[in-house]
């Protein structure tokens, strides 16, 4: 694993904000399915920022921003 500057991260869906960010350090988490970004919620022991832009087949992006919320609460999100 690259050096990261401590601040892990998940977005949804693979996108150039995944790459730039994992370019500048961040330990970067990706889902592209509700299931494996429930997953990742539930397993990562670290998840300091949550970024929703299209969301997902079956979970809107304010969904994805709900559920994120009320599983680790005081996470930060960002819905585009």
């Amino acid at each position: 694993m690259a050096q990261t500057n401590g601040k892990a991260t998940v977005t949804v869906e693979t996108s150039p904000l995944t790459r730039l960010l994992a370019e500048e350090g961040f330990y970067v988490l990706t889902a592209d399915t509700r299931h494996a970004f429930l997953t990742e919620l539930r397993q990562a022991p670290r998840i300091d920022l949550v970024i929703a832009d299209r969301g997902l087949r079956g979970m809107p992006a304010w969904d994805i921003v709900q559920e994120a919320v009320w599983r680790r609460p005081g996470i930060r999100c960002v819905r585009l």
